[in-house]
């Protein structure tokens, strides 16, 4: 049995069961014919999906006039299915079958962790219980896999098993994942920009005669508080030596077709001429940009100028209205501050008046230190005083404290700034910052969390800080890297 393998069941059917060869035989390309069947119109109807979605050709795309299937993409697939099992060693086929079936799982596991994010509110009719550690286990055992199968399929050629097949799988995965790279960066992605502009068209665009290499976006909806926004993108345009790109967004109802909004184009166009204006007046040796967009979704229209415009810093405003169930700080800065691929500021306006003094409550990290970062930019065009917070608990060690002040002063004090450090002892961290925002024009705050469940956009206390502070404030949250944004995660459910 053993030396014949899967030949071992049809042998021993032959002699239990009259006609048993025959009945095994026939039953097995039955099931061999469903499981193709059913390869064929899945993977047609993936290639399908992606051509609908610009990722592949929009040959595979095309339905049937008569029958209303996505016939090319059939085809297609069977052909190339075909060709392969006829050209190709059938067990490397499926060994690198094997091996890619395991990253998409991988995938998949990362996608249940990350949709709970997201997509906080879709319906489900099932939740894994103790989120994230099932999808998390998957993930690695199914990293601790493959080399087990690897091993098993046989590295003859260097002296492990009495095949190659293993070798072949990773072979033709790594081919397989090549072509794939090579289709995304040469058509797909230049395709993604193509549907993004038409998602979101643009209506206006009036660029600079000179371009620098990062970029500062301030989308402006309200013109009340378009100038204290623009203040904070022409301060951070100017500490980066960054072109800044100022955008208003007209929207449309979802059932009404985009080309309608071009009618109401011109009342956007004031408040873009107007902000426009103000920079060029200000800040005269600052490149800026004005860009109308029309979109059904005002974040759908961010997201997309910050991927065509490789933006790498967005200023958002928020007037900390009530809090609603749904939302955090509102639809569409939730949206841009947890999914935005860029450094975003997020300013609650405050008290309009010079900025003389600024508030910088730390407690160590990356968010905290960009924060700082800000505080310096803005001080250093205003010339305003930073005074460095850190609220210390009655069971946190007072060295602990002064070691973060430090690694934060030494972040920004370049010696020309006027920087200073205070400790407060209380247990209430969130009320003592609050408290002390009363003396200062300005609060810049960074996020406090990373957790990939946390139903918090900042965080408990720079949220709660930006609610109830007396002055302007301006919460900071860096784009971390997945190692980075995992490690914390990690860090944050471990305590």
């Amino acid at each position: 049995m053993g030396g014949l393998g899967e030949l071992g069941i049809i042998e021993a059917a032959g002699q239990f069961v009259p006609y048993g060869v025959v009945l095994l035989l026939f039953a097995g390309l039955t099931a061999t014919m469903s499981a193709l069947n059913a390869t064929v119109y899945s993977s047609s109807r993936v290639s399908f999906a992606m051509g609908r979605d610009r990722a592949l050709p929009r040959i595979f795309q095309r339905i049937h006039a008569e029958r209303r299937t996505p016939h090319w993409a059939i085809l297609l697939s069977a052909v190339f299915i075909a060709v392969m099992a006829v050209a190709l060693p059938i067990e490397a086929v499926a060994a690198s079958a094997d091996i890619m079936f395991i990253l998409l799982f991988v995938q998949v596991n990362w996608t249940l962790i990350r949709m709970r994010k997201t997509h906080p509110d879709l319906p489900r009719t099932y939740e894994v219980p103790y989120l994230p550690w099932p999808p998390l286990i998957g993930i690695g055992l199914q990293v601790l896999l493959l080399p087990f199968l690897v091993y098993a399929l046989g590295l003859e050629a260097f002296g492990i098993g009495t095949s190659n097949h293993g070798l072949f799988a990773l072979g033709a995965t790594a081919v397989w994942m090549t072509l794939g790279l090579v289709v995304y960066y040469a058509y797909s992605r230049p395709k993604e920009a193509e549907k993004r502009e038409a998602e979101t068209p643009t209506v206006l665009e009036e660029r600079a005669p000179v371009e620098r290499e990062e970029r500062v976006l301030v989308p402006i909806a309200n013109p009340d508080n378009a100038t204290q926004l623009l203040r904070t993108g022409i301060d951070m345009a100017r500490d980066r030596e960054a072109e800044l790109e100022v955008m208003t967004v007209v929207t449309v109802p979802h059932q009404t077709p985009l080309s309608e909004g071009r009618a109401f184009v011109d009342e956007q166009r004031g408040l873009i001429d107007d902000a426009v204006d103000y920079v060029e007046r200000t800040a005269p040796d600052l490149p800026v940009n004005g860009t109308i967009r029309i979109g059904h979704d005002v974040s759908r229209a961010i997201h997309n100028t910050i991927e065509q415009h490789a933006v790498d810093l967005v200023v958002m405003g928020w007037r900390s209205r009530g809090r609603r169930t749904d939302y955090v700080l509102g639809s569409n800065v939730d949206d841009v501050v947890l999914n935005g691929h860029c450094d975003v500021l997020v300013e609650r306006i405050g008290p309009a008046g010079e900025i003389d003094s600024i508030l910088v409550p730390t407690a160590g990290g990356p968010h905290a230190a960009f924060a700082a970062e800000v505080a310096a930019a803005i001080a250093r065009e205003t010339g305003a005083a930073i005074e460095l917070l850190y609220v210390r608990s009655p069971d946190d060690d007072e060295g602990d404290a002064e070691t973060r002040l430090e690694s934060a002063r030494a972040v920004i004090d370049d010696g020309e700034l006027v920087v200073s450090t205070t400790v407060v002892g209380s247990d209430a961290v969130a009320e003592a910052i609050v408290e002390r925002t009363a003396d200062h024009d300005l609060t810049v705050i960074g996020s406090s969390r990373e957790s990939l469940l946390s139903q918090l956009v900042f965080g408990a206390i720079p949220e709660t800080v930006g609610r109830g502070a007396e002055s302007t404030v301006i919460m900071a949250k860096r784009n971390l890297g997945l190692v980075s944004r995992l490690t914390r995660w990690l860090r944050n459910e471990r305590t």
